[in-house]
């Protein structure tokens, strides 16, 4: 495909050899990444809802 996935903060680099640890870790950080963005916008707009103007 042409798609070359680098998360600096992980310390991935998929150019170059995958290990197998990094083929199951890094999907599921990325779900469990995905989980917390989601839970901080719910709250963030919770909170939003509930401030008088």
């Amino acid at each position: 495909m042409g798609v070359r996935f680098i998360a600096i903060t992980d310390n991935c680099d998929r150019e170059g050899d995958r290990s197998q640890s990094d083929s199951l870790i890094i999907p599921f950080k990325n779900l469990i990444n995905d989980a917390c963005c989601r839970d901080i916008s719910m709250k963030t707009a919770a909170s939003y809802a509930g401030k008088a103007y």
